[in-house]
């Protein structure tokens, strides 16, 4: 579900510009959250029961037992980063959450919150993909899914940790980024920057099938297409993972 400060789909903005950072599914009535096994952060437990401190999220199951689970994210912009904004999801078998381990979130700009949910690898249930940070024309985005019982932050391959999963989308004029599905647990990570007349565009494409999305060397391509072909790459017509696989329940 897109939220508040989103840009709309189509509308595309500029990644690695500098970020800004200070932070409808009904939830159903459970008892004080028991957070995932283990808690990174000793704050963790509070902020995911702070009614206050969340903001609702769709509902799709994510832990693959084809019940619906309850997506929210919980945030206290005054904690430390790191540990001051969390995903979550009310399972039939509890809360899981994982701290956003971002140093820099928009939390000004109303975020974290749920973009949507898409089925990008091939286990059961969906992937999480939330808003995180946003400057001046960008918006940047982060991958949550569930690998044995926890819900994790997507990785990708020479990425830094602890956002290595953290991924630009939309762009202005003078730089353009995109991701996509690209077929069953594949994704394409794609940026176009003006040349002449045309662009010139940049895809890599990565399995997908785990928690740390892995290179596929060899099968990137580069090339100059004119500015008017810029929509026939899926990637760059709609949002982010918008050509992925609906999810279910």
């Amino acid at each position: 579900m897109k939220a508040r400060c989103i840009l709309p789909a189509g509308l595309l903005v500029l990644a690695g510009c500098a970020l800004s950072g200070s932070p409808e599914a009904v939830l159903t009535p459970s008892p004080t959250p028991q957070a995932s096994p283990s808690l990174a952060c000793s704050n963790q437990q509070d902020i995911l029961a702070d009614e206050s401190a969340r903001l609702p999220g769709p509902s799709v199951d994510v832990d693959g037992d084809g019940q619906r689970d309850e997506l929210f994210v919980a945030a206290d912009p005054a904690a430390p980063a790191g540990c001051a904004a969390f995903v979550g999801a009310e399972t039939a078998s509890g809360t899981l959450s994982v701290p956003i381990a971002d140093d820099i979130i928009s939390f000004e700009l109303g975020l974290p919150v749920i973009n949507s949910a898409h089925a990008i690898d091939n286990r059961p249930g969906a992937e999480v993909v939330v808003d995180i940070a946003a400057g001046a024309s960008a918006q940047f985005v982060g991958v949550f899914t569930v690998r044995e019982g926890e819900l994790v932050r997507v990785e990708i391959e020479g990425q830094p940790s602890p956002a290595g999963g953290l991924i630009s989308y939309g762009g202005s004029v003078g730089h353009l980024a995109a991701v996509d599905c690209a077929g069953p647990a594949r994704v394409v990570l794609s940026n176009a920057r003006p040349r002449g007349r045309s662009y010139l565009i940049t895809r890599r494409f990565y399995d997908a099938q785990k928690a740390v999305w892995l290179l596929e060397r060899g099968a990137g391509t580069r090339l100059q297409v004119p500015f008017r072909r810029i929509g026939s790459f899926p990637e760059f017509s709609a949002g982010p993972f918008y050509g992925c696989a609906p999810s279910e329940g």
